[in-house]
């Protein structure tokens, strides 16, 4: 069984600055994802505590559980950048449901069927 470390990973500046090379980072990412087993146990090392003296406990989870916070963690990301582009391009054209949540979109949906 893998352990997960969210606060001790590598932190690679190429993929904030150089677009060609995240593209290509996520283009590589992809096709290892999609090799992941979902339903694959695995231990996340919790850190709750801003101190570094403080304990991590491991928490049980498991590869699609991740997936899913990885994903929602990207929506409430594109949340904020949509906040961000609204400020700073006013005139700029995007999608609506650019960082809204599938529940919402599923929501306003069901609203709008409604009349």
């Amino acid at each position: 069984m893998g352990i997960v470390d969210y606060a001790n990973r590598d932190r690679e500046t190429d993929i904030e600055t150089d677009p060609g090379y995240a593209i290509h980072a996520l283009i590589e990412i992809t096709g290892k994802v999609e090799a992941l087993q979902e339903q694959q146990s695995i231990q996340v090392l919790a850190d709750f505590s801003s101190q570094l003296d403080d304990s991590r406990p491991l928490v049980h989870s498991s590869i699609g559980r991740e997936l899913m916070f990885a994903y929602d963690h990207a929506v409430h990301h594109l949340a904020m950048i949509r906040i961000g582009l609204r400020a700073a391009f006013p005139a700029l054209v995007f999608d609506e449901n650019l960082g809204v949540a599938p529940s919402t979109l599923k929501y306003r949906a069901h609203i709008n069927a409604e009349g």
